[in-house]
């Protein structure tokens, strides 16, 4: 038994070539006979602000990936690449229900469109997609967890690809909030080679997470630089 680790319904669970996977209101875990361990954690606060209805999850042995539906009169799939250890999100269907996620014999996923009553799969070009990835670090507390400190400037070194449509989101998180103290959604525009953008932060907590999204096909974060002072000291 391991505390806060649960399934919430019999198909938000899956079997993966790493053990037990099951999810809860509260995270999704990895379950192997010697330990559970958290896969939501580096996007727990938003995970758990989502809806849950109806909820599924099954495991793609081709990509290697965990792939989730949350509320199924919604139109985001969560999806949990096991090789990068890293979430993205896609769209489909979004205004259409949708029924349990399942396993097809060669492997791929699929799911039931109930307004159309047609089996899709996650990867038929003829669905409405989009795919994002998303990462989230940690909450940084810079060694010292109890103590305010200004953030100023950042830098990110990154490339995504030359559309314009694939800015670099970046979002910061103040003291563990769900939710947002500040988004760049244009200051950091698509770049097809790695380039060091930096911009001003301005924010006062005593921890900082950031999270970066970007559609780009060619996404790459190589690098971030924090600048930030302790409130009461001078530089």
């Amino acid at each position: 038994h391991y505390r806060g680790v649960g399934c919430l319904n019999n198909q938000f669970s899956t079997r993966t070539k790493y053990g037990i996977v099951c999810g809860n209101e509260k995270q999704i875990s990895l379950i192997t006979p010697q330990e559970a361990t958290e896969l939501t954690f580096p996007i727990r606060a938003t995970y758990r602000a989502l809806t849950f209805d109806f909820s599924s999850m099954t495991y793609s042995p081709i990509k290697n990936e965990l792939v989730v539906i949350t509320d199924a009169d919604a139109a985001t799939f969560y999806i949990f690449n096991f090789d990068f250890r890293s979430w993205t999100t896609e769209t489909h269907d979004s205004t259409n229900i949708k029924t349990n996620l399942r396993q097809s014999p060669d492997q791929k996923v699929l799911y039931g469109n109930q307004t159309t009553e047609t089996i899709r799969e996650l990867d038929d070009s003829a669905t409405d997609s989009t795919a994002t990835a998303t990462i989230k670090t940690k909450q940084f507390d810079f060694g010292a967890p109890d103590v305010k400190k200004r953030f100023g400037r950042i830098y990110i070194t990154y490339k995504t690809d030359d559309e314009a449509a694939d800015a670099l989101t970046v979002t910061c998180y103040l003291d563990g909030s769900g939710s947002a103290a500040k988004t760049f959604s244009s200051e950091f525009p698509a770049k097809a080679a790695l380039t060091n953008v930096g911009n001003f932060i301005n924010l006062v907590g005593k921890t900082l997470e950031l999270q970066f999204a970007c559609a780009g096909q060619d996404f790459v974060l190589d690098d971030v630089i924090v600048e930030y002072t302790i409130m009461g000291h001078t530089p």
